[in-house]
């Protein structure tokens, strides 16, 4: 009574199109100010540093700007512990490229 390869390959590929696994998201909201010049820069260049950080912790990242001077890291993942640690991590990667790149930070939560 089994099913032949092709109608087991058909149902496999209509399973992972109708299939999706949970996605858990997790977000951090801070603000970046810049006392000086080339602020615009050093505050990209931040938000990549951020972005780079998160992408190595094995979360799809997303860095973006809600509205000057405050910014959003967002990330998603399969695996709701993860989003939890990462979500402690991120915050302080911020605080950390804030002061490399010589800006002030505040993280809202």
């Amino acid at each position: 009574m089994g099913i032949d390869r092709e109608t087991a390959s058909r149902l496999s590929e209509y399973a992972k199109k109708i299939v999706k696994l949970k996605e858990y998201t997790g977000c951090v909201k801070f603000r970046l100010f810049t006392p000086g010049e080339a602020g615009a820069d050093r505050i990209r260049s931040a938000l990549q540093d951020i972005e780079k950080y998160l992408s190595g912790k094995g979360v799809k990242p997303k860095v973006y700007v809600v509205a000057a001077p405050r910014y959003a890291a967002e990330f998603t993942s399969d695996k709701p512990k993860l989003v939890n640690l990462v979500m402690k991590e991120a915050a302080e990667e911020v605080v950390r490229a804030a002061k490399q790149w010589r800006l002030e930070a505040s993280v809202e939560g």
